[in-house]
């Protein structure tokens, strides 16, 4: 049952982001005024490809480090967010040139049903605000319909919880488009459209999730590695019971047979955390010695390859805390910071009330991962307690102790002695 509706929310939430796809490359089309704008349903297309591999071959279970259809639907409809920003700004810089203080709209043919979706509203800014509000509202409501995958729920929880917080800043940054300063300025609103399209590529990502699974993971290495040291050790004691040779050429003997049975251990730990990937060759002649140069080259560039995944794959389980901080502050706040203070400092712009506040707090949250790194890995060495100093002081007062109870106790004895010759002499 469980499989039956990891099937239903991988098809659902996919069918979801189709339809608000197509629905803005059709606004595309509609404010451009050219249907070549469909092509952007070849770059849609590959989410197609992508569900028929979720569904079919992971039987409906999600990657863990990277969710590739949410990475999709977010490429397909920048550009198309992109397009339909920049149409507007032409609109609004004519409009501010000519000052015939109209608004920018767009016709709709009343005919059309997709039409009717807009029909309350006929300012094009209100509409694209709409479209962008339920893009940022969908990629968070997307990862929620989508199979958990490997992650638990508790993971995917705080990592709705992370997500929430990050659309209502994404949100917060695009109104900024309605001050009259900058709605008509081409570069403050290709700096803001770049800011905005990097904040957007964290949610294809889910390394905030990932701590506590490679944390299990180095749990359950360093439990294997312990059970085969137990093991082993309990083969060794057995050949030293039954051994009869002598013991330095047991002993080498148990030493080169621990030795290729961990050899043999590690092996099985490094194919078990590396991919599945398998890399077939083509049998070539050995009479054809250009062939061979060749093959060998290409075995070359792939095994090159290959090593770098693996040292990218050990790098990210080593650093998690870090790419866990530094993914946020080099995709949203730092550059959200930079432009909010850009936009206060040069254009004098103020925007709404809760501007300065929410420049004040990118750089709170800049501040503070900076700060979160310098503790993490900047940490000066803890001094080493010197545990034999502390035992001889234990031992030297311990002696000092001794020492005064036998003073006390001789003195006692003389007082004794000395009060028994004074009766004998009475």
């Amino acid at each position: 049952m469980e499989r039956i509706f990891s099937y239903i929310a991988a098809f659902l939430s996919r069918l979801v982001f189709c339809l608000h796809a197509c629905f803005l490359i059709w606004w595309v089309t509609q404010i451009k005024q050219n249907t070549m704008y469909w092509l952007f349903l070849v770059i849609l297309s590959m989410l197609f490809i992508e569900t028929a591999v979720t569904v079919f071959h992971r039987r409906g279970n999600e990657y863990y480090w990277f969710c590739p259809s949410i990475f999709i639907f977010t490429i397909t409809e920048i550009p198309c967010f992109w397009l339909l920003r920049l149409q507007l700004v032409d609109c609004v810089q004519n409009n501010l040139r000519f000052n015939n203080g109209i608004t920018c709209s767009t016709s709709i043919n009343g005919t059309n049903p997709l039409g009717e979706i807009f029909s309350s509203t006929t300012n094009d800014e209100s509409r694209l605000s709409i479209l962008d509000q339920t893009f940022v509202l969908l990629l968070v409501v997307g990862r929620w319909m989508l199979p958990k995958g490997e992650i638990s729920r508790d993971q995917l929880s705080s990592l709705l919880l992370v997500y929430i917080a990050t659309a209502a800043d994404i949100v917060e940054m695009t109104e900024i488009y309605e001050d009259s300063s900058v709605g008509g300025n081409d570069h403050l609103v290709r700096a803001i459209l770049t800011v905005w399209s990097m904040s957007l590529l964290q949610f294809s990502v889910t390394v905030m999730a990932a701590e506590t699974r490679a944390k299990d993971r180095e749990e359950l290495k360093e439990q294997l590695l312990k059970q085969e040291a137990l093991k082993e050790e309990e083969r060794n004691l057995k050949i030293k019971r039954n051994q009869v040779l002598p013991a330095l050429y047991t002993h080498k003997v148990a030493h080169k047979k621990a030795m290729e049975k961990q050899k043999e251990r590690i092996a099985n730990l490094q194919l078990k955390l590396q991919t599945d990937t398998k890399i077939d060759f083509a049998d070539v002649s050995a009479d054809n010695e250009t062939n061979k140069d060749h093959v060998k080259k290409n075995i070359f560039i792939f095994g090159m390859c290959f090593r770098g995944l693996t040292n990218f794959q050990n790098f990210v389980h080593r650093n998690l805390n870090l790419i866990q901080l530094l993914t946020p502050m080099l995709l949203q706040d730092g550059p959200f910071l930079i432009v909010r203070l850009v936009l206060v400092s040069y254009y004098k712009v103020t925007g709404s009330g809760t501007f300065l506040f929410l420049t004040a707090k990118n750089a709170l949250l800049v501040m503070l991962q900076v700060y979160r790194i310098c503790v993490l890995y900047c940490q000066p060495p803890e001094e080493d307690h010197n545990l034999f100093y502390e035992d001889e002081v234990i031992r030297l007062r311990n002696v000092q102790t001794a020492i005064k109870s036998v003073q006390r106790t001789t003195y006692a004895m003389r007082l004794v002695a000395r009060l028994q010759k004074k009766v004998e002499h009475k």
